[in-house]
């Protein structure tokens, strides 16, 4: 009988930890920062040549200024920097972001707010 108990005991364990493990939600987000063929007229004016794009101080990507959108991309597309970033479980969270370019300057910064499943398209412009 006790081995039976013992049993039991273990695959009441084994089947709880498993349900908690998976009450665990894994959620994420994009963002798409673009911008549109006036920025890159403006930028190529000065000399500007490229952008490098910052989330939360961490470098998510870089674009050549001649590389823009005519219109709002599909999340990820050509002309566009798209990163995915993990919620921690949360429906959402609020990043910071900053773009600048190849001499340090600011060109942007602000605040997206990313929803789980989701992407954001986060038009640039002057």
């Amino acid at each position: 009988m006790k081995k039976v108990s013992l049993f039991f005991a273990v695959l009441t364990a084994i089947v709880l930890t498993a349900s908690m493990s998976s009450c665990v939600k894994n959620t994420s987000g994009k963002v798409t920062f673009w911008y549109g063929q006036g920025v890159s007229l403006v930028a190529n004016s000065i000399g500007v040549t490229s952008f490098t794009f910052y989330l939360n101080n961490e470098i998510i990507g870089s674009s050549s200024a001649n590389v823009y959108s005519v219109s709002e991309p599909t999340c990820g597309s050509g002309g566009a920097v798209t990163k995915t970033m993990d919620l921690d479980s949360e429906e959402s969270a609020t990043y910071n972001y900053k773009v600048v370019d190849e001499d340090g300057d600011i060109w942007w910064e602000g605040s997206v707010k990313i929803e789980d499943g989701g992407c954001l398209n986060q038009q640039l412009s002057i």
